[in-house]
């Protein structure tokens, strides 16, 4: 956290350039240690706004996958009011087709979203 916060850091332009900032409340471990507690098994350190810093109001522990659909890149979809990853939607049971085909249809088609999440099969007839 603290590296990657640094100008120094193979990562800056991602942290130290974008003002991405640990609050000072945690430079030290003890505070840190404090606001979080101990960092749960399989799980890192995640900001939930990725476009702001490092602070308890921010931070929480996360696992690998939560923190993919969490990067400035996640391209997001909305159906039914609800805002997901394709990854989440095609996990969902509204979801009529497996993730590969969802893909396809979506990022590699083109095709619309929910036509795309909704349909199973478009054979012509």
């Amino acid at each position: 956290m603290h590296d990657r916060c640094r100008a120094t850091h193979k990562s800056h332009m991602y942290y130290y350039d974008k003002g991405i900032e640990v609050c000072k409340r945690w430079r030290k471990f003890e505070n840190f240690l404090a606001d979080m507690g101990e960092r749960p098994t399989g799980m890192t350190l995640e900001r939930k706004k990725n476009n702001k810093g490092y602070t308890p109001n921010n931070c929480v522990w996360a696992t690998r996958s939560e923190q993919q659909s969490n990067k400035t890149t996640t391209q997001l979809y909305t159906f039914a009011g609800e805002t997901k990853t394709l990854t989440a939607w095609s996990r969902d049971a509204r979801c009529k087709v497996s993730y590969n085909t969802l893909h396809k249809r979506v990022r590699v088609y083109g095709f619309p979203f929910i036509e795309s999440l909704t349909i199973k099969d478009w054979s012509c007839k």
